[in-house]
């Protein structure tokens, strides 16, 4: 029987139990990402428009783009799993990091009026345009970043990558992305 205290919202009030959840909801948040990535992908390999889309009416999503959720998701995955060892922590930052350098080399090629080629290597004889857009490659590098700096403190105990998450979840406008 379980006798932890909860207070009127149904919630958990004991924080290994709210750790335990917020890990559980992060690690199927990634898995959910990176599933979503592999579709994409999959659409693109077998041509498949249905899965090349993240809903009917909008564009199709880039194999690059993809590609850097792949990376964002498996990230996640392995940062919520709470796990301590220096290797899975390297990784989950690793990841997090290429999909952030892809995005910045993105983003400062469009802001100096350079053509990035990356997001055009994948199926390159399919895309017939379609480019990664500049505000989900602002996205792009500011998750990575945030989680590539996860686990980092600086003064006052302040997390960066807090900031850098609520900066991705302001950069996008309603209505981006609908063909």
């Amino acid at each position: 029987m379980n006798t932890t205290p909860t207070p009127s919202n149904g919630l958990p009030t004991d924080p290994p139990v709210r750790t335990a959840r917020a890990h559980r909801f992060a690690a199927l948040a990634g898995l959910a990402v990176a599933l979503f990535a592999c579709a994409v992908l999959a659409g693109w390999c077998f041509d498949l428009d249905l899965l090349k889309r993240a809903h009917a009416g909008m564009v199709l999503v880039n194999p690059a783009t993809a590609a850097c959720f792949l990376l964002l998701g498996l990230a996640l995955c392995l940062a919520a799993r709470g796990d301590a060892r220096v290797a899975t922590c390297s990784a989950a930052r690793l990841l997090a990091a290429a999909a952030a350098a892809l995005a910045l080399a993105k983003l400062a090629a469009a802001g100096a009026g350079f053509d990035a080629v990356f997001d055009r290597l994948l199926f390159a004889a399919r895309l017939d345009g379609n480019r990664m857009a500049p505000t989900t490659a602002a996205n792009v590098a500011l998750i990575g970043l945030g989680l590539s700096a996860l686990d980092r403190r600086v003064r006052g105990g302040v997390r960066p990558s807090a900031f850098l998450f609520g900066a991705a979840g302001t950069a996008t406008r309603p209505g981006c992305g609908r063909s």
